[in-house]
């Protein structure tokens, strides 16, 4: 069974400056923080380790944690941004491995997120959101990779049972067929195992 571990990381804070130093410290500290709650789970009889310790950048400030450029930005703005991204991320996967090296980190993005930064570009691993709505998931130019190791297919559903058959065979085919793919559910969903 695989362990990934999603934790929702923050930027800089309204009244720091948007930089890359700032992006890196904020990625750094979170990833010390997370290795370090991560190893005292072996202190409380928990012999395992996640797979995957996944930065979610859906914190303070909005716009995933002031990582996302604003609408309609030019290339160069998104360039601006994409240095933003691997500060962070440089600073989430050096923290975590302060701590403890044998963790392995990743990063939760959109689409959008991967090809507007350029994020194919990275050595983490990558866990892509996909939505499922209407006639689900639509892979959009540009959001693939040999980094991408799973979808997150958030808006998922347990009935009817022929729906969840197909959320859960969309996830074996390309292109959305990831090594390490999860049907994510609203909170509060409950799927029943099916009666055997």
């Amino acid at each position: 069974m695989t362990w990934l571990s999603f934790w929702t990381v923050s930027g800089p804070l309204a009244s720091e400056p948007q930089t890359t130093s700032t992006y890196y410290a904020h990625g750094y500290a979170a990833g010390v923080w997370v290795a370090t709650q991560i190893d005292t789970y072996r202190g409380l009889g928990v012999g395992l380790k996640p797979d995957w310790v996944i930065l979610d950048p859906e914190g303070y400030p909005d716009n995933h944690s002031g990582l996302d450029a604003p609408a309609g930005a030019s290339p160069a703005t998104l360039a601006k941004y994409a240095t933003y991204w691997s500060s962070m991320l440089t600073g989430w996967q050096q923290g975590i491995d302060s701590v403890d090296p044998s963790l392995n980190a990743g990063v939760y993005t959109e689409q959008s997120e991967y090809r507007n930064y350029q994020l194919s570009a990275l050595t983490m691993p990558v866990f892509m959101a996909i939505a499922f709505s209407g006639s689900g998931p639509t892979q959009i130019a540009g959001a693939s990779g040999s980094n991408v190791r799973g979808y997150i297919s958030f808006g998922a559903s347990c009935t009817p049972a022929s729906t969840l058959q197909s959320e859960a065979a969309t996830l074996l085919n390309p292109p959305w067929n990831g090594q390490f793919n999860t049907l994510q559910f609203n909170p509060g969903v409950y799927c029943a195992p099916p009666a055997s």
